[in-house]
């Protein structure tokens, strides 16, 4: 599971973007494999075109919907 929080009141140079990934998160969140980490929208951006080089078009299309015309 990808999870991806943002929390303005961070300062901008110590990232305001948390992006964590989990594995086996059920009810107990301390028996579950988690990498986390702050960043900021440059390293968000570059996850989402790596993200889209691998993702059929119609995939993407379907999660970001009319998102992707603005």
């Amino acid at each position: 599971m990808l999870i991806v929080k943002e929390d303005k009141s961070r300062p901008w140079d110590e990232g305001q973007i948390f992006v964590e990934l989990t594995k086996n998160r059920g009810l107990e969140i301390s028996n579950c494999d988690r990498l986390g980490y702050w960043c900021d929208i440059a390293h968000l951006r570059h996850f989402m075109i790596e993200l889209g080089r691998v993702m059929p078009d119609e995939e993407i299309k379907e999660l970001f919907g009319n998102r992707l015309e603005k």
